[in-house]
């Protein structure tokens, strides 16, 4: 085979590699799924006796997490958060971390703050929970209104948030009394 075929032949070779590198790396990148955040339980109910704790989770494609900011929404009139705290991830980190509750005085949203300093952790895991109580008899669905999760290079990692459904009752209590027992409250 002459010079120039070869050259030709390698140069075919070399541009058919990049091909497919392109091709099925282009492939593997469009079909990765981003990182999720999901909340547990992710449908809920209780009463005005209880109180609903709900966990912030992210998944195992979260992998290198430093830190991460997240504003939850939710109706005011039906819940209120009563306490947040860092989830197992940040406790169990094997560094110290930082976890901040930004505006407890807010009524709609909750916003958090939190970073491990000096390691990383990855999912499946807890990063937070919420105790919540009850206002008034309503529905409500707390979502993600925005956020960011961090890695080691303080890049963004790309995810999808979930959503709760949250549902809480205070049924009214039938007491019967005598009309007697009545009058005598007014005497």
């Amino acid at each position: 085979m002459s010079a120039s075929g070869m050259h030709w032949r390698r140069t075919t070779n070399v541009v058919a590699h990049i091909l497919v590198v392109v091709l099925f790396g282009g492939v593997a990148a469009a079909t990765a799924q981003p990182a999720a955040v999901t909340f547990d339980p992710d449908d809920a109910a209780f009463t005005c006796e209880d109180t609903l704790t709900i966990a912030v989770h992210i998944d195992a494609a979260v992998t290198d997490l430093r830190g991460y900011s997240l504003v939850l929404s939710f109706a005011s009139d039906v819940i209120a958060p009563l306490n947040v705290e860092p989830g197992e991830l940040l406790v169990d980190a094997g560094c110290p971390y930082f976890f901040t509750w930004l505006n407890p005085a807010a009524e709609d949203s909750l916003a958090v703050d939190a970073a491990t300093l000096g390691c990383s952790v990855s999912g499946p895991g807890e990063i937070m929970r919420i105790e919540f109580a009850g206002v008034a008899d309503g529905n409500t669905i707390l979502s993600c209104g925005s956020g960011r999760l961090r890695d080691g290079d303080n890049e963004a990692i790309v995810h999808v948030c979930g959503e709760a459904a949250i549902l809480f009752t205070c049924p009214i209590a039938e007491l019967r009394y005598g009309w007697g027992t009545v009058k005598a409250w007014y005497r």
